[in-house]
């Protein structure tokens, strides 16, 4: 597994840094000049975790890298969790990168020259915590289709199939979240209360817990998918 995660590091480092220069610098700006909020987090997160595994994806089957892992001491399974390891690890850097932009922005804007201009924006932890929830679990579950999708039918066919997938996800996050968290909630709603909810912490613990246990299961389903697939 270790294997595959360090072929996907090298293949995709110079995209990944890319995404990552980008993202610190689209979302330190505003951050400082204009508005700091944490939900920044969110858009990081997705785009890391999104550039990561569709960037390994195209990687593969562009330089026709499937049949070429057959001769090497690699089992479909170890392949399989290689990459869901190393698309998690871009999930978490993305969610890492905005929370560092917008705790390196709050403690700019507290300096006296920019808080003159901007006021001074010290962290919203509970709004915070809830981003860093949301940045996982819409990153790990579009992952985790990715995954099974491409798994099943490779890059080229499942493409066919992201578009309805993330339309019938976009459809039913807000059934789940007013499930979770009460009706008429929206997400940027909750985010707004965040500051006054009781329970943020345990709103964004369980989102977080039940992204991971998505994931997991994604990633086993994807496993036995492949394994059942002809190269």
């Amino acid at each position: 597994m270790k294997a595959m995660i360090m072929m996907d590091l090298l293949s995709t480092n110079k995209t990944l840094g890319r995404y990552l220069a980008l993202v610190a610098l689209f979302a330190l700006l505003p951050s400082l000049l204009i508005l700091n909020v944490p939900w920044m987090t969110v858009y990081a997160g997705v785009l890391i975790a999104y550039a990561a595994v569709l960037g390994a994806q195209m990687t593969d089957e562009r330089n026709g890298w499937e049949r070429f892992r057959q001769a090497l001491p690699l089992t479909r399974a170890q392949v399989v969790a290689g990459r869901a390891a190393f698309v998690a690890i871009g999930a978490f850097v993305g969610t890492a990168l905005g929370v560092f932009v917008y705790l390196g922005a709050c403690a700019v804007r507290q300096l006296p020259a920019f808080a003159a201009m901007t006021g001074a924006g010290a962290p919203d932890l509970p709004q915070l915590a809830l981003s860093v929830a949301f940045a996982l679990a819409c990153s790990l579950v579009m992952a985790g289709i990715v995954l099974m999708l491409t798994a099943r039918f490779g890059l080229t066919k499942a493409i066919r199939f992201l578009p309805g997938a993330f339309l019938a996800l976009l459809l039913l996050f807000p059934q789940i979240l007013n499930a979770v968290v009460g009706q008429g909630n929206t997400f940027s709603t909750l985010l707004k209360g965040a500051s006054t909810m009781p329970d943020a912490y345990l709103v964004a613990g369980i989102t977080a817990a039940g992204a991971c246990a998505f994931y997991l299961a994604a990633s086993a389903v994807a496993a036995k998918l492949y394994a059942r697939r002809d190269l």
